[in-house]
């Protein structure tokens, strides 16, 4: 913890904010300079998205320290040496019954605390296994599903919102859509660790749809100009980039 009296929290979304992993640079080297100045001042940064541990770590082995992790979409929430803070399960009931009734229309991927499983053959780093019955004894924090477009995305989260609204809920990101149990989110995440660390002053950054519950948690929301309009409407700033970002909450202190 910072030894900072009033020391600001702030959370980046991971892919399309702070990573681009169809970039010949997945990670800027502005991003990188800003978060280390960001925490030497005594500030806590860290990543705030729906992939799982390993899902993040296997990106770079130089990433940041982060101060925290939000993983899941805020079903794992780790300290900064990767310590369970919080954790919520999906029931495999539920996965299930999703499964089944989208499996024809979009891809799935479901997370455990640390590692990813596919219905598929293996592939790095994501562990393939031939039959749902094998995730039955292993806890799962959320699964994520990627329809053909956007359109068809925002029809099955509607979907999953309105039929299994008691167990999960689901947020659209462009075509993907993340699935957490029912009172996980990015926003409650963020709350959750304003609590834990005593904090005053939080702030967040995302790209998509499914950031929009960080934006409204925090006291000041950050998104990019090219960044949808609903979104858009939910930030107190645009931004460029993540390092501007940055820069503009160490006027908050």
């Amino acid at each position: 913890m910072s030894n900072l009296k009033n020391p600001i929290l702030f959370a980046s979304d991971f892919d399309g904010t702070f990573y681009f992993e169809r970039s010949t640079h997945p990670f800027f080297n502005r991003d990188l300079s800003a978060i280390r100045q960001f925490q030497k001042k005594g500030h806590l940064f860290g990543v705030c998205t729906g992939r799982s541990l390993d899902g993040v770590q296997v990106t770079s082995s130089k990433l940041p320290d982060f101060d925290f992790w939000i993983l899941s979409s805020g079903a794992l929430i780790l300290d900064k040496n990767r310590k369970k803070l919080y954790e919520k399960n999906l029931t495999f009931d539920t996965v299930v019954k999703i499964w089944k009734q989208f499996r024809e229309e979009a891809a799935f991927l479901f997370m455990a605390d640390k590692q990813a499983y596919v219905l598929s053959k293996e592939v790095f780093p994501v562990i393939g296994i031939q039959d749902i019955t094998e995730l039955s004894k292993i806890p799962l924090c959320s699964m994520s599903l990627t329809a053909s477009n956007e359109l068809e995305a925002e029809k099955i989260t509607a979907i999953i919102n309105t039929i299994y609204s008691s167990t999960v809920t689901a947020f659209q990101n462009v075509n993907h859509i993340d699935i957490s149990p029912k009172g996980c989110s990015k926003g409650n995440a963020i709350s959750f660790l304003k609590n834990h660390f005593g904090l005053m002053t939080c702030c967040g950054i995302g790209d998509s749809y499914n950031d929009i519950p960080l934006l409204e948690s925090v006291e000041h929301a950050f998104t990019f100009y090219h960044s949808p309009a609903k979104v858009k409407e939910k930030a107190e700033t645009l931004v460029t980039n993540l390092s501007e970002a940055l820069f503009c909450a160490l006027s908050f202190t």
